[in-house]
């Protein structure tokens, strides 16, 4: 659910940013980025896990697992 919310986040301030002309396009690039990639940094100092192995106990997140 969450790696959703972040595609869809990222996606929008993406366009948004494209379709004023702003910096926000920049800044969508990461929630899209952590998405679809299913690893979000910021989940490890927090210990929240959104897949099986997430890479937070040193191992690289698990290739092709849906949360």
């Amino acid at each position: 659910m969450d790696r959703a919310v972040r595609i869809v986040a990222g996606a929008l301030l993406i366009a948004a940013g494209l379709r004023h002309g702003s910096l926000w396009s920049l800044l969508g690039v990461v929630p899209l980025a952590t998405g679809l990639i299913g690893f979000c940094p910021l989940y490890c100092p927090f210990r929240r896990r959104c897949q099986a192995s997430d890479g937070c106990d040193g191992r690289p997140p698990a290739v092709g697992t849906q949360p």
